[in-house]
C-alpha cells in the first residue's frame, strides 16, 4: 500500500503537487512522506496476521487511527509553481481549492519560506494558520544565470483544517 498523492498540471494555470504523509495530532510534528510510509510499513509488518486482516479494506486514515493513535494524515502541499507570466491572476488560489477539493485527508499542511511574504498572505488569505517553524531546511532555487542551486531557508510550518474523513475512502 501507498500513500496517495495528487499531481495537478494545467498550462494556463501551473502545477501543484500534495503528498500524503503522518502528522502528530497535537499538530507539532509533520513527517516528511517518505519517512511516514516508512513508520506505516514498519508499524503494519510488526502486526500479527490476525490483526491485519481486520484492517483489510479499510481506509489508509482509518488503518493509521487504528496503528498509529499519535498520528492522523495530512495533504503535504509540497509543491505549488505558477509561470511568472500566469502569476497575479488567481490561479495559485485555483490550484490549491483543486488541492483542498481532491484531498481524502481532513488537513493540507505546507511549508514556507519565511521570507517569502507574498506566499504567506496567499496561504492566510486561503485559511492556512501558522502552527509552527521549521529550521536548516533546503530549498531548490534558480539563480540570476539561469543555473540551479540550493539555498538554506527557515520555513513556517501552516495548517488548514478542511473537513472529517469518510471512513470509507481513501
Amino acid at each position: 500500500r501507498t500513500f496517495p498523492s495528487t499531481l495537478y498540471f494545467s498550462p494556463s494555470l501551473g502545477l501543484i503537487c500534495g503528498q500524503t504523509c503522518l502528522l502528530s495530532s497535537d499538530y507539532s510534528d509533520l513527517i516528511r512522506p517518505s519517512k511516514s510510509l516508512d513508520m506505516y510499513t514498519s508499524k503494519m509488518s510488526s502486526l500479527s496476521p490476525k490483526i491485519r486482516r481486520t484492517l483489510k479494506g479499510k481506509s489508509i486514515h482509518s488503518i493509521i487511527s487504528t496503528i498509529l493513535p499519535d498520528y492522523t494524515t495530512t495533504t503535504l502541499l509540497s509543491n505549488l509553481i505558477i509561470p511568472p507570466l500566469l502569476r497575479r491572476s488567481g490561479n495559485a488560489k485555483k490550484l490549491i481549492d483543486k488541492l483542498e477539493s481532491t484531498s481524502s485527508t481532513s488537513t493540507v499542511s505546507l511549508f514556507v519560506n519565511e521570507n517569502n511574504v507574498g506566499a504567506r498572505e496567499l496561504y492566510k488569505g486561503r485559511g492556512y494558520e501558522n502552527v509552527g517553524r521549521a529550521y536548516g531546511n533546503t530549498e531548490v532555487h534558480v539563480m540570476d544565470d539561469g543555473s540551479v542551486g540550493e539555498r538554506d531557508v527557515d520555513e513556517v510550518f501552516m495548517i488548514k483544517e478542511l473537513r472529517k474523513v469518510k471512513s470509507g475512502g481513501i
